[in-house]
């Protein structure tokens, strides 16, 4: 009797080992898994991302007269509909580099410090840009209003 519990002891204890082996296992799988998963977060936020800048810069090869408003330091002309569409143009650009900075967790370190300096070069190029996220204060989160306000004045 004394010889078959020490069995049973020792098979419970070889059952709690193996249980907790398993359980090792299990949490490094889980860490691979979510390694591999914010990887795939990343590549698809970056190609996201990159459609979108292709798009704005196929808007401005389409729409050749307004880059100069946003990469030159042109002034606007006192034409009423062409101070319109830059300032639509205007909410574009903001809204994709806010909507950028807003995916700021998802995106590589080095990859986001080139896309600020991607957006950091219209907007400080661009009066017209400065005037849009003045006035629309309420549109843009405060700590994005004020992280383009620093840039304009480097």
């Amino acid at each position: 009797m004394n010889l078959l519990n020490l069995h049973l002891h020792q098979l419970g204890e070889i059952g709690e080992f193996v249980a907790g082996i398993g359980g090792i296992i299990t949490l490094i799988l889980l860490i691979i898994q979510i390694r591999d998963l914010k990887k795939t977060v990343r590549g698809q936020t970056y190609q996201a991302v990159y459609s979108d800048m292709q798009r704005l810069d196929r808007f401005f090869f389409d729409n050749m007269k307004f880059h100069e408003h946003f990469y030159e330091k042109k002034e606007l002309e006192s034409d009423d509909q062409t101070k319109l569409q830059a300032r639509i143009i205007a909410e574009m650009i903001l809204d994709f580099s806010d909507n950028l900075y807003l995916q700021q967790p998802t995106i590589d370190p080095q990859q986001f410090k080139e896309w600020e300096a991607y957006f950091d070069f219209p907007y400080e190029n661009s009066p017209i840009l400065g005037e849009v996220l003045e006035s629309r204060k309420a549109w843009y989160d405060p700590e994005y209003r004020g992280r383009m306000k620093r840039r304009k004045q480097k």
